[in-house]
This record gives C-alpha cells, structure tokens and sequence, in this order.
C-alpha cells in the first residue's frame, strides 16, 4: 500500500481516467486498504485491514442503490467488536468458535488508532475478501498457533463470526491471500508466501 494515501476507489471500466474513477471515496477510511467485497442485498461494504495490527471494517453508504458513483456520497464507517467484550485479541480464538459481533463507528480519517482506542478486534494481517450467499468470508494470512494463516466467516443475518479454518501445517495451507466461492461451493484460496504458492481448495466441510 503506498503510504500517500490509502483510500478506496471506484473505477469505472468504460473511463479508467474519468473523474469518478480519480476520486478517493474518504469516507470509507484511509488505512491500508487490501480487499472489499459488497453485500448485494444490503450495499454494505466490507473491507479488510493489511498491516501489522488489522481490523475489520464496513462501509453503510448514505445512498444504497449501488449505483455508479453512489459510494461518493459519503457514509458511515465502522469496526467489528465482539459483544461486551474488549480490547479483544483475535489470536484467543480457536477453529469453530462463533462470536456476536457489534459495530462500532469510527472517524475515517484514523480509524485504525479510533478500532484500537475501541476495543475492536484485533487480527494480524487480513486478506481477501468475498461476499456470497449472505456469507462474507476474509482470511487473516499469518495468523494461528502455526501463523500459517485462518479463513473468517461473517453472516450479517445473525451477526455472527467464526473462525472457519485454521491451517496448522504449511502442506495445507499457508499464507492465504485471494478468496473466492466456487459455484459449487468450495472456497478457492491463493497463497502469497514466502516459497512456492498454490490455489488451494477449501470445502464447506473445512476440509482442505
């Protein structure tokens, strides 16, 4: 990420070059943006954190019609924490806990230092991300006991996080980055470590 900024963009294909495209949307934070995926139901944007100490994000746009240039006009910026509880650690929880979540608003223009000051969930380095049947999963490269990486899952409608999968050995998966569903329904996962790197396939039994 380059540090002159850190902001999100909407570029539109047609007009690389246009106006829109050039505009930084500020109200969706500047931080070390890695990915975004869009709730299509709701137009809420999720946004993932790649730094030293990460959180989770989403953006409540003012206008939700999902159309060009809607996320210009502003909205609400917000960090995932878990409920009553704070100043929490990601690196507690372990593979198949399920958390609460709660929102908390943060000023986008630090909102890394408001997650913290907060009690927002901490995470190590957060990834990819990917909305699909009502489902927004990311993954979290170096974190675990092994720090070879974990795979999220957040469900909106029930307001709950999981911590899908944990890799506890690097023949199966190591340093995730890139995720996307299949339609049948696996998860596919590009690595982006230090040796080698692979697509890696996740079923939705946990099984790699």
């Amino acid at each position: 990420m380059n540090e002159g900024h850190g902001y999100v963009f909407e570029v539109d294909p047609n007009d690389p070059e246009n106006k829109l495209s050039k505009t930084p949307i500020r109200d969706m934070g500047a931080f070390s943006h890695e990915a975004t995926a869009i709730d299509p139901v709701t137009g809420y944007v999720y946004l993932t954190e790649d730094a030293s100490k990460s959180f989770l994000y989403r953006f409540i746009p003012n206008d939700t019609s999902k159309k060009p240039g809607a996320l210009q006009k502003g909205g609400k910026l917000q960090a995932a924490a878990i409920e009553e509880v704070g100043n929490t650690n990601a690196s507690s929880f372990n593979q198949g806990q399920k958390f609460g979540i709660v929102w908390k608003d943060v000023d986008p223009e630090k909102p890394t230092l408001e997650a913290e000051q907060k009690g927002c969930i901490i995470f190590s380095r957060l990834e990819g991300a990917y909305f699909a049947g009502g489902v927004f999963w990311f993954d979290d490269t170096s974190a675990g006991d092994a720090r070879k990486g974990r795979v999220y899952r957040y469900i909106p409608a029930t307001n709950t996080l999981e911590l899908f999968y944990e890799s506890s050995d690097a023949n199966d998966l190591e340093s995730p980055d890139n995720i996307c569903i299949t339609p049948w329904g696996d998860l596919w996962i590009a690595e982006d470590g230090a040796d080698s790197d692979r697509m890696i396939g996740l079923t939705p039994e946990g099984e790699v």
